[in-house]
């Protein structure tokens, strides 16, 4: 809804930041999911792209931007293509890095709404489609002059399951497959990233006798301290 009818109405300073005499913190980074929807109005595009880049640029806005890896290599290959029109708009000083897929290993729970079958599943892994489109986009970023910005795959909680110490990696999701190649293949340049959401964790329970009380879940959740949910959740990750 905001990138595609009111991007000139991005907040710039933070939430409940200011006080008394002290300035609001400005927004210094963003995420931009994907450039374009193929079921948003393209008579749209322009506009809602000028806004953004000078929201962009205005604020000095440092954007992670992303771009899809999924069933339809049609449909791939033109949110590329409009990506690198908005690349070339916001100009390599405002890149903070590339995602090129989000949430891969999710495909195989998510079928239904991903719209996404036994089909597609085989040619993202066993096909070695999400691998190989992931280094075709990267030889293209690679050639607009881009060779020395960080690169990622963005993927979610589901990417630490299993009781090893490796990420997730079965038929349905190569999760760590993945991850070796493109370490591999970018050392250092590869960044991991993660989706992180207490709201999804499935081992967070109800509060003791109640049915409609989550307190503790709550509290576990919103807490900073090396045992709360959000860190104990990266050192996970980072253990992996």
């Amino acid at each position: 809804m905001t990138a595609a009818n009111c991007s000139n109405q991005l907040l710039q300073t933070w939430p409940h930041t200011g006080f008394h005499y002290d300035p609001a913190t400005k927004v210094k980074s963003i995420r931009i999911f994907k450039p374009w929807a193929h079921e948003w109005p393209e008579e749209h595009r322009a506009e809602a792209w000028k806004s953004l880049v000078t929201y962009i640029r205005n604020n000095n806005v440092k954007v992670l931007l992303g771009t899809s890896i999924g069933c339809n290599e049609d449909m791939d290959r033109k949110t590329w293509e409009w990506a690198k029109e908005l690349l070339q708009m916001m100009g390599p000083e405002h890149l903070m890095g590339l995602a090129i897929g989000n949430e891969l290993e999710m495909f195989h729970i998510f079928t239904k709404e991903l719209n996404v079958d036994a089909k597609c599943l085989k040619k993202l892994w066993e096909g070695d489609y999400a691998w190989s489109w992931f280094k075709q986009v990267v030889s293209e970023f690679d050639a607009m002059g881009y060779a020395s910005t960080p690169i990622t795959s963005i993927f979610g909680g589901l990417a630490l399951g299993g009781n090893t110490s490796f990420f997730y990696d079965t038929p349905e999701a190569r999760v760590n497959t993945f991850l070796s190649k493109a370490v591999s293949e970018y050392k250092m340049r590869y960044v991991f990233t993660f989706n992180f959401y207490p709201y999804f964790d499935p081992h967070l329970d109800m509060d003791d006798h109640t049915e409609d009380q989550c307190t503790g879940s709550l509290a576990y959740s919103l807490c900073w301290e090396a045992n709360c949910n959000l860190p104990e959740t990266t050192a996970v990750a980072r253990k992996k």
